[in-house]
């Protein structure tokens, strides 16, 4: 069972059959290299797939200033659960609406009691009216794929299914050695893997994720 950034690098090695053993992913070389940037574009990539995994699921709770409208997203925001936003002490609900339907509306600044919000394309929350006192509000969101950097990082996917980031890294070795038997292999348990991790972390299941970032992260091997 793999947990961290390390574990997989040395997960990778050993189904590619790449002799030895990585104590460190700091300042490799050639394929060893290449290995770490193949397994951190594999979590990418399988923490991109959906944006409403079950695991990057999270709540944001704040409290409002008098006469600030905008409130900026939290390190490792991915995207909003624009349904859920809520003036916790009353239990209010606050409506959404699209930004390009309110970036010219006056009536952001009028104070009052928030009744809407939208969100900026730098995902900052605006709402309207402009706050004109304290209110604690609650929101759901999504964090964004995790970017692993240092030996100890660890993926956000469940402990139970970090190997499905083995495959696909093993897929980005195969296609670079030109090893179609391998590749073959690869992509069938990748194909496994990824329905079960969808029918566990989708809402409801993988037929609900209807959520796709499209995100391709390209690395230099």
């Amino acid at each position: 069972m793999y947990t961290t950034l390390l574990d997989l690098c040395n997960g990778l090695m050993g189904e590619a059959g790449i002799s030895g053993e990585m104590t460190s992913v700091v300042s490799q070389k050639g394929e060893l290299q290449r290995v770490v940037n193949w397994v951190k574009r594999a979590c990418t990539l399988v923490e991109g797939k959906w944006v409403n995994w079950n695991y990057l699921h999270e709540f944001h709770t704040f409290d409002t200033v008098s006469g600030v409208r905008d409130y900026p997203p939290q390190v490792r925001h991915g995207f909003w659960d624009t349904s859920t936003m809520q003036i916790v002490a009353d239990q209010i609900n606050v409506n959404f609406d699209r930004y390009e339907n309110k970036k010219k509306d006056p009536s952001e600044a009028i104070l009052g009691q928030p009744y809407l919000f939208t969100v900026l394309p730098n995902q900052t929350l605006r709402f309207f009216s402009t706050p004109d006192a304290t209110y604690g509000m609650s929101i759901e969101y999504w964090r964004s794929p995790t970017v692993l950097v240092n030996n100890t990082d660890e993926p956000s996917i469940p402990v139970q299914y970090r190997d499905i980031i083995v495959s696909k890294a093993l897929e980005f070795y195969a296609k670079f050695e030109s090893a179609d038997e391998l590749l073959l292999q690869a992509r069938d348990d990748y194909k496994m893997r990824l329905t079960q991790l969808e029918s566990r972390e989708m809402p409801g299941g993988h037929a609900s994720g209807s959520l796709s970032t499209g995100i391709d992260i390209q690395v230099i091997a």
